[in-house]
């Protein structure tokens, strides 16, 4: 029995050593005052939940934050958001003047796009992601040797800030398949 009591603890604390002992507490509390789930001993994924939120709160959090700054701040800015995930989706939706430049008609659908992915990262984390989102003056001053301000950081100025240092500067170079690619896949099988 007392090797089996070990176990557990541990593997608790490797599933919240990320979150602060108060924040852990109150999930205990919230989780076993719930009248639905709290006959049950929480599982570390339950307090989890609580502490982070599902993937689809998330997500729509995730883009409630960057739809603010995109009417907010725009396009012209670079921008470090204090959520490295929103990143990584940006850049993968062609970043963060593209994302701007999104018009209204489209808004809609590409909400559902980037809540969608984030959802995806948040379980299958990528192995990188910017370190901010680079607007229009930096893109034109950069190719022209012109100085440029730092990004405009959202949300909690040190988690943005911990974002940019854990980041890469280099963006990947994305290949996406042509429609000629495409016909010629499509086509050999």
């Amino acid at each position: 029995a007392k090797k089996r009591s070990g176990i557990p603890l541990e593997i608790y604390w490797q599933c919240l050593k990320a979150f602060e002992l108060n924040e852990v507490r109150h999930a205990f509390k919230t989780h076993l005052n719930n009248p639905d789930g709290g006959q049950i001993f929480p599982k570390p994924a339950d307090l989890i939940r609580l502490l982070d939120g599902s993937p689809e709160s998330r997500a729509l959090c995730a883009w409630t934050h960057v739809q603010c700054t995109m009417g907010r701040v725009g396009r012209y800015h670079s921008v470090a958001f204090d959520d490295w995930l929103i990143h990584a989706v940006i850049e993968d939706m062609g970043g963060w003047i593209t994302l701007c430049e999104t018009s209204l008609k489209e808004l809609s659908f590409v909400a559902l796009e980037f809540q969608k992915r984030y959802r995806a990262l948040v379980h299958q984390r990528p192995k990188r992601h910017p370190r901010y989102l680079v607007g229009i003056i930096e893109r034109e001053n950069a190719k022209e040797g012109y100085d440029f301000g730092p990004p405009v950081l959202v949300g909690d100025p040190q988690k943005a800030q911990a974002v940019m240092a854990l980041g890469t500067k280099k963006a990947l170079k994305l290949h996406r398949p042509s429609l000629e690619s495409i016909k010629h896949l499509i086509q050999g099988v």
